[in-house]
């Protein structure tokens, strides 16, 4: 599915009509949206640049991905610009990004300073494996069968908390 805009500038009722179609195939489009704006407002927006455009057109319930709603807005910046005469409508085509393909790493030989660096490392690896000679970190009488209860010394933070809950 694609999604396409199509723009138009209505000068006898004084409006740009933003419609919004989803192309399911090659000759199949179906109107999902549509939105008309005040040709001061949006002519106003064209004069001061395509950020102003976009905001002045996006909505809650029209809402394009941001290079679309670029490209929208240099439409709408052409319909309203020097060349008003020729044109009164324009068409846009979701802008997509192409995908891109996973990178794909080789093994590499290793340089000599990180090999060095291993073999000093695996000289403090002895330290450390006996600093744990005992594999359990915690025995079982460490563990109480009766939950721990907290207490907070502020009433505020307690508040707040139970709030959140």
């Amino acid at each position: 599915m694609r999604y396409i805009y199509k723009i138009e500038r209505d000068d006898e009722k004084h409006v740009l009509a933003i419609r919004e179609f989803v192309r399911r195939s090659d000759d199949e489009m179906d109107l999902l949206g549509a939105q008309e704006h005040p040709e001061a407002l949006m002519e106003k927006a064209a004069q001061s640049g395509r950020s102003a455009v976009v905001l002045a057109f996006r909505t809650e319930k029209f809402f394009p991905p941001a290079k679309t709603a670029l490209a929208i807005a240099d439409s709408v910046v052409a319909l309203y610009g020097e060349k008003r005469s020729e044109t009164t409508e324009a068409e846009v085509e979701e802008v997509t990004a192409p995908p891109v393909e996973p990178k794909r790493y080789e093994a590499q030989p290793r340089p000599e300073a990180e090999a060095e660096a291993d073999t000093e490392s695996e000289a403090e690896a002895p330290y450390i494996e006996d600093e744990f000679e005992d594999e359990s970190l915690l025995e079982a009488d460490d563990l109480d069968d009766e939950p721990m209860n907290l207490k907070v010394q502020d009433e505020d933070m307690a508040d707040d908390f139970v709030d959140d809950l």
